[in-house]
């Protein structure tokens, strides 16, 4: 592909997703540091608690299932 145009879908792509880094830590840093948050294992956006994707639950027992094939394996 010519290089200037992928730099320029590149730059666009960046441009359309990009979140300055104070909005990004936000994601870290309040569940860390608000007062009222007392519960772990949650998920935040922007801030605002959200129910994670349904692949969650998949992954989980595949994660489980994993565990106990190589259990057996011993």
């Amino acid at each position: 592909m010519n290089s200037g145009l992928s730099n320029f879908l590149q730059n666009l792509f960046v441009k359309m997703y990009e979140i300055p880094a104070e909005q990004g830590a936000i994601n870290v840093l309040y569940p860390v540091l608000s007062p009222e948050n007392k519960e772990t294992g949650k998920y935040y956006h922007e801030g605002l608690e959200k129910e994670p994707n349904e692949i969650v639950e998949v992954m989980k027992r595949l994660w489980n299932v994993s565990e106990q094939i190589l259990k057996i394996m011993k």
